[in-house]
């Protein structure tokens, strides 16, 4: 066993089983026992690094300059006893031995603190600047090693790391402090822990040892000050490289659900359903298919009746009862988008997305995006407004329990539930929303969010006046209160000092029925920086100068009416691609003396421009403005720092976009 893994070893096991529950973060100060100078006093050396120790105030002793005294568990840099009864128990108090008497120096020289960035280091790499603080002529000497199977160590001679094991011998404090650097290699693939060993040598001591812990009652080296030994340990952590994607998604309006017709049908728009829209998710604008029902048809119409559409145009023949309608949602394939959007074996796509590669923990200066969002297929988009940091989102999937937790008083008659048990809460927040999709939300209550549970009781109080008269006021008072996130006390998973998995209770705002059970990959969406913050374990964004730039359509007359003579308010054209209701069309032979020419309707390749009186030519180029099947958003991301996972933000194209046939 090498003298590092010796000393470190005895220091952790000394510090490390912490009994109770203490508060992450919380310092615990020791109870400093002094032996004055001059005074005698005895201890028995318990260990290896205590022996070495009195032997070098021994050395120090032969020196004539020397003035004795008699040494302290303090001047000898033992472990001290602690207030806590808890970290007692986790410490080795000295024991007393009456047959031995040892001597120091007056002048002993204590040292206080390394001063270091402890924010996690680069994938890249990069160099750090360190000062050490102590009195002057302090002596110490340092170690600096990671955590490899084989395990490299730094050498301040040559700036290297070596797999022989290398120190900076004793260096002396002058003045009030020691600087110096270390230069850490790029490596991306895992996380690096690097461990530094400050030894106090000759005649010097550490300050006593202040430990600070993380969540999980363990000591965190990174923060902790002081030693009750002769050796400081501080621990610094270099990020693996994580990838931000930049991508898009449409909660609400992508996905397909099916329904069965209630009877049969064969002219009329209105169409009667057997389910109700609220439970399948159907909205204006989504597309209508199945037999007899003509391409580009849609529901413009919802929720009069829970179960009655009506559709663009009436069948073009009987569709009979119990028929098989499908209803797709206008970003349902569009790219790129997330997983399971279409349905629940699609695999997503990201085509056209925007990756960046960055360290975790650190935090990265303004980078301009790109993403490329292309329409499902038939589809167009207009854009309503230029979206912010806002719009964009991110989502975790959860699994839901096998029955909903029905809170006290809760009236669960319906077999519907507020709160529900969850196989990973981590990272949700109050105001989240819960899945409004088709696909992966399809048995979720609509317009759901994450929500502490309130009940209150009214009651009217009673006040006699002075001239006898009665008055009555209202007050209310809370009687049952449940958080909408609830750990319920199990144990939770922590990833770099970040909570990442823990089981727990969900409340929402709105009751879900049973059918939610055991749902698997349903989402949870957390929107703007600081949810997005929470779900992705750390990575903060934030957006500048955003754009929307749609792709210019053009397509040529395909009419053989169209003779450059004939006035023509409607004409047929190679593609409709882009193309939507609305679009603005130019071009030679376009009519613009009545104002600008708007197509105002689509039937298959012809189109319907108003106003009319078009002397337009077989295979002239038209240009279509206002709409397109291709939209590219442009901006600046600053990544203010980077969480300890790969994540994926998406814009909410439902926010700032507008599809249509």
């Amino acid at each position: 066993m090498s003298y590092r893994d010796g000393d470190e070893l005895a220091y952790e096991e000394s510090l490390a089983a912490r009994e109770g529950s203490e508060t992450a973060g919380t310092e615990q100060s020791a109870v400093e026992e002094k032996i004055p100078l001059g005074v005698k006093g005895v201890i028995t050396p318990r260990s290896a690094s205590d022996r070495r120790a009195i032997a070098r105030h021994k050395e120090q002793l032969k020196k004539p300059v020397l003035e004795r005294a008699t040494l302290t568990k303090e001047n000898l840099d033992l472990e001290k006893p602690y207030s806590s009864e808890k970290v007692k128990k986790q410490v080795k108090q000295p024991q007393p031995d009456t047959s031995t008497e040892i001597v120091k120096d007056v002048s002993q020289k204590t040292i206080f603190n390394i001063e270091i960035d402890t924010s996690i280091i680069s994938h890249n790499g990069e160099t750090r600047q360190f000062r050490i603080y102590g009195e002057n002529n302090a002596a110490f000497s340092m170690m600096i090693f990671d955590d490899n199977s084989t395990v490299n160590y730094y050498d301040f001679g040559t700036k290297t790391w070596v797999t022989s094991e290398k120190r900076l011998k004793t260096k002396v404090i002058t003045g009030s402090s020691y600087s110096n650097s270390i230069s850490f290699p790029a490596d991306g693939s895992r996380l690096n822990t690097y461990t530094i060993h400050i030894f106090a040598e000759l005649n010097s001591k550490h300050i006593a040892f202040r430990p600070f812990f993380k969540a999980d009652n363990t000591i965190d080296f990174k923060t902790s000050v002081g030693s009750d030994s002769n050796l400081f340990i501080r621990k610094l952590e270099q990020g693996v490289a994580k990838t931000l994607t930049m991508s898009c998604i449409a909660p609400t309006r992508g996905g397909t659900v099916t329904d069965t017709k209630d009877g049969a049908i064969s002219s009329g728009t209105s169409l009667v359903m057997d389910t109700s829209y609220l439970t399948k998710g159907v909205r204006v604008g989504d597309k209508v298919t199945g037999t007899n029902i003509a391409t580009s048809i849609a529901a413009v119409n919802v929720g009069g009746v829970a179960d009655t559409y009506t559709i663009r145009a009436a069948p073009t023949g009987s569709v009979s009862d119990e028929a098989t309608i499908t209803f797709t949602g206008p970003f349902a394939s569009m790219t790129p988008r997330p997983a399971k959007s279409l349905d629940a074996s699609d695999a997503g796509s990201t085509t056209g997305v925007q990756t960046f590669t960055n360290t975790i923990g650190k935090s990265y200066p303004k980078k301009s995006f790109s993403i490329t969002l292309t329409a499902t297929s038939a589809r167009s988009f207009a854009i309503k407004r230029i979206p912010t940091t806002d719009d964009l989102c991110a989502f975790r999937t959860v699994t839901i329990g096998s029955a909903g937790k029905a809170i006290p008083g809760e009236d669960v008659s319906s077999s519907t539930y507020y709160r529900w048990p969850i196989d990973n809460i981590a990272g949700i927040t109050n105001g989240m929303l819960l899945d409004p999709s088709k696909v992966t939300g399809a048995n979720v209550t609509n317009n759901s969010t994450v929500k502490d549970y309130r009940e209150s009781a009214s009651y009217t109080i009673e006040t006699v006046d002075k001239n006898g008269s009665i008055s009555e006021s209202s007050t209310s008072v809370v009687i049952e209160e449940i958080k909408g996130v609830d750990a319920e006390g199990n144990t939770p998973t922590l990833t770099n000092d970040i909570i990442t998995a823990q089981a727990g209770n969900l409340t929402f705002s709105e009751k879900q029925a049973d059918a939610l059970k055991d749902d698997a990959n349903v989402r949870i969406i957390g929107y703007g920086k600081d949810q997005i913050k929470s779900l992705t374990f750390g990575t903060e964004v934030e957006l500048s100068n955003v754009k929307l730039t749609l792709t210019e359509i053009t397509t040529t007359v395909d009419d053989s009416s169209a003779t450059g003579s004939a006035s023509l308010s409607d004409f047929d054209v190679a593609s409709t691609t882009g193309i939507m209701l609305g679009t603005e069309v130019s071009g030679v032979n376009i009519n613009t003396t009545s104002g600008t020419p708007k197509v105002t309707a689509i039937s298959s390749s012809n189109l319907t421009v108003s106003p009319t009186g078009h002397l337009l030519q077989n295979g002239q180029t038209l240009t279509f403005s206002g709409t397109s099947n291709i939209v590219t958003i442009t901006g600046d991301i600053e990544i203010k720092k980077m969480g300890i996972e790969n994540a994926t933000i998406f814009f909410d194209v439902e926010r700032f976009l507008f599809s249509d046939f």
